[in-house]
């Protein structure tokens, strides 16, 4: 159910619960899979329900289309026409409202709803298909973003009580102690990581390392809009913590009591162990 609410905050999170599922399956466990698969999507379901009553079609995200259609959509038309964002927005959203406006039945907001969401998605998607080397360019480079660029627009919103000092480009001393205090966490968070998936690989630990970077990799690509903007990298860091402290774990003393030498030896096979 935790999963179920974490896909409702953050929709992209639609597709994680099978790669937590590799997890279960490891372990040949096919009851719980079952369990586990119809509890994390149960009020995901319960929500698509109710946009279908509302909008006449059922889907989770009530905004994913108008995210698709002016970040990821209109950064690949406006690079691939060189004109700004902000222009681009303009021309697609002028198509959608052109397009929109065909519709037969104009006081059926159902329909209107679940056709005019139908052709933002197709809008968004024809540019895409387009421009498919733009496309995957930007994703890589905003997923790139996504994972080390400092939240620096963030700590000034909170540190100024005037906004508009902050977004004019007005850079406190604090700010800049604290982006470099986290430019110096992120780096080491991301050593460590590196030296986890290395530790893994070495002792076969796949069964560990796969979903996670299956988990992170799949965070990042579909974070990725065009301003990789470093709030999207909040459910991938416990991911990347999880990997790193198997990087500590390499060189640490090796010790005698049989509980903390296999503390971060998970185990998915289900089987006990050390027990006294």
């Amino acid at each position: 159910l935790i999963i179920s609410l974490a896909i409702l905050v953050r929709p992209i999170g639609v597709l994680l619960p099978f790669v937590y599922l590799l997890f279960v399956l490891i372990r040949k466990d096919y009851k719980s899979s079952l369990i586990f698969i119809f509890a994390s999507y149960l009020l995901v379901f319960g929500w698509m329900y109710r946009n279908y009553e509302i909008f006449g079609r059922g889907f989770i995200s009530t905004v994913g289309n108008w995210n698709l259609l002016l970040y990821r959509a209109a950064e690949t038309h406006a690079e691939a026409n060189n004109i700004s964002i902000t222009q681009a927005r303009e021309i697609l959203l002028a198509e959608l409202l052109k397009e929109t406006e065909k519709l037969a039945d104009q006081n059926d907001y159902k329909e209107n709803a679940r056709f005019g969401l139908v052709i933002s998605n197709q809008l968004s998607w024809k540019v895409i298909s387009e421009n498919k080397g733009i496309f995957i360019k930007n994703t890589l480079k905003n997923a790139l973003f996504v994972a080390i660029k400092p939240a620096r627009g963030y700590i000034d919103l909170m540190l100024f009580d005037n906004k508009k000092q902050a977004l004019d480009g007005n850079i406190s001393i604090s700010t800049k102690i604290l982006v470099g205090v986290q430019i110096i966490w992120l780096a080491l968070a991301w050593i460590l990581f590196l030296l986890g998936i290395w530790n893994l690989w070495n002792s076969r630990n796949y069964q560990v390392l796969i979903p996670i970077l299956l988990a992170i990799t799949y965070l990042m690509l579909a974070s990725a809009g065009p301003e990789g903007d470093s709030r999207f990298r909040l459910p991938i860091i416990p991911f990347v913590l999880i990997v790193g402290a198997y990087g500590i774990n390499k060189f640490l003393p090796e010790t005698s009591n049989p509980k903390q030498k296999n503390l971060l030896s998970l185990r998915c096979d289900g089987s006990e162990h050390n027990k006294d």
